[in-house]
């Protein structure tokens, strides 16, 4: 118990509310500062986390000229959670826009790189002109991908993985060349076992409601003037001007006092006595809450509710978040032949290479790196990441380097470069995810005052986690404002 009277010690009132979040990762910190904002000084707010940094996977280091990204380097304008916050944390005016003159993300087919035709919404087509123009498919496959105009909606309901679902609409040469390494790039996971109705779910949507996911694209970009990905406006994607760090950095300026703990693993979370948890950290310490919101990935919370429902954790663990790493690497720009005007590149897995995708960061981003020199970041398959997983930084660098020149001419090594190793990667939604996140959170109802935030359950980026964060701060406050609850909070805590 040395946490909890540690904390009393430093005027911890036994009838204050007490909220604990676990995991300091963009989900924590934003749940930490959306309930400082809504309830002020009423209760005290406990943020824990098990390593020595907060941010998670959102990380910016700045190496000799280079601003490097270990995590997600940008998110999407379109979803408006992290402008929202941006304007809170009164950081709205540090966004910055990618490089207009860029062409854009490239895709690899056959060791060739092709731009993706305009018109392209992931992997439907919704412009003729442009998709008969490309090299990027035969004659038969742009043939295949027409007949989605005429082929009836699926009758049956169930869940289909992306795969299933984009062979049967537009055929497997759309499958292969595009849509798994579209889907794979920002998913990651088997576009085989990957839910349809989690991942893509507009797309079966617009099956439903227009028989033809074409048709449907083209009634809804006129109405709601959606982006595809290879519209001419970059604003698609957004950052910071030093990094996705400023966001974490503006978060943590604004938790409250004496709220961050580091270093703090949590063993368990349990009921204790009426409506209160007993949040149990690894070293023996615990403190009594009044609300928990664990904000940690689908495999951790597993472990941290084991005894609390062997059920919800059961299904916790179901959702795994494999190993993942990112490569940064600066090179001279003289040891790079290549122009690299776009994006960067993603590979398709039938092109059996160790690299999946590749941004070219200092072309997408204007000063992550000097004139004189050229930032790359990647991102390798699974099979890779857990062969290197252990190895040596500079030996880690000198393979990607290796594996570079299947595509952009490289001379020599690399300058500088920072290898980002992450446990617990991006989560994978796959078939059956959406049914498991309901159960899961109709078994939580069971549960009051314990809330389940993140990337694990309905969206994997930075906007969907804010999102989730301010969903669980309002189900606290809900909660918190029942009757029931604050005649009970009016009471000594018990020990």
């Amino acid at each position: 118990m040395g946490l909890y009277f540690q904390l009393r010690a430093g005027g911890f009132a036994m009838n204050e509310r007490r909220i604990v979040i676990i995991g300091a990762g963009i989900t924590g910190l934003s749940a930490a500062f959306f309930l400082k904002k809504s309830l002020a000084d009423s209760v005290k707010i406990l943020l824990l986390e098990s390593s020595d940094r907060i941010g998670g996977v959102i990380g910016s280091i700045q190496k000799d000229d280079a601003l490097m990204e270990i995590g997600p380097e940008a998110f999407l304008s379109i979803k408006p959670q992290v402008m929202e916050l941006a304007k809170e944390l009164g950081i709205i005016d540090r966004l910055k826009r990618t490089n207009p003159e860029s062409r854009g993300s490239l895709i690899v087919h056959s060791r060739k790189m092709f731009e993706i035709p305009e018109g392209f919404v992931l992997f439907a087509p919704t412009q003729i002109g442009p998709c008969l123009r490309t090299n990027l498919f035969s004659f038969f496959g742009k043939l295949r991908m027409g007949f989605d105009l005429i082929i009836p909606r699926r009758k049956k309901m169930h869940d289909e993985s992306v795969a299933d679902f984009v062979r049967r609409r537009l055929g497997k040469e759309a499958l292969d060349r595009l849509a798994q390494p579209l889907i794979t790039a920002i998913y990651g996971g088997d576009i085989e076992r990957l839910s349809s109705a989690s991942v893509v779910p507009q797309m079966v949507q617009l099956e439903q409601l227009h028989r033809s996911i074409i048709l449907g694209l083209l009634g809804t970009r006129e109405q709601r003037g959606i982006k595809t990905v290879a519209d001419k406006d970059r604003s698609l994607f957004m950052s910071f001007d030093k990094g996705m760090s400023v966001l974490i950095e503006a978060l943590s300026k604004h938790l409250p006092d004496d709220c961050l703990y580091l270093n703090k693993s949590i063993s368990s979370v349990v009921p204790k006595g009426k409506r209160q948890w007993l949040v149990q950290c690894s070293n023996g310490e615990s403190i009594l809450a009044d609300a928990v919101i664990i904000c940690t990935p689908g495999p951790v919370a597993s472990k941290i509710l084991a005894v609390a429902d062997s059920k919800i954790a059961e299904e916790l663990d179901s959702i795994k978040a494999p190993l993942a790493m990112t490569v940064n690497l600066l090179y001279h720009k003289s040891s790079i032949k290549d122009e690299l005007d776009a994006f960067g590149f993603i590979v398709p897995e039938q092109d059996k290479s160790a690299i999946r995708a590749c941004t070219f960061s200092s072309t997408k981003f204007a000063g992550r790196a000097s004139n004189n020199t050229k930032l790359l970041r990647v991102f390798l398959s699974e099979e890779c990441r857990t062969a290197l997983w252990d190895k040596p930084d500079y030996e880690i660098a000198k393979f990607v380097t290796s594996s570079l020149r299947r595509y952009i001419q490289i001379t020599g090594l690399p300058i500088d470069f920072h290898v980002a190793r992450h446990l617990n990667g991006i989560p994978e939604y796959n078939v059956g995810h959406k049914d498991r996140v309901e159960q899961i959170f109709l078994q939580l109802n069971s549960l009051p005052g314990l809330y389940l935030a993140g990337n694990s359950y309905s969206g994997i980026g930075i906007s969907e986690c804010i999102a989730s964060a301010r969903e669980a701060v309002r189900k606290v406050n809900e909660y918190l404002s029942d009757d029931t609850c604050l005649k009970r909070l009016s009471q000594p805590a018990e020990a």
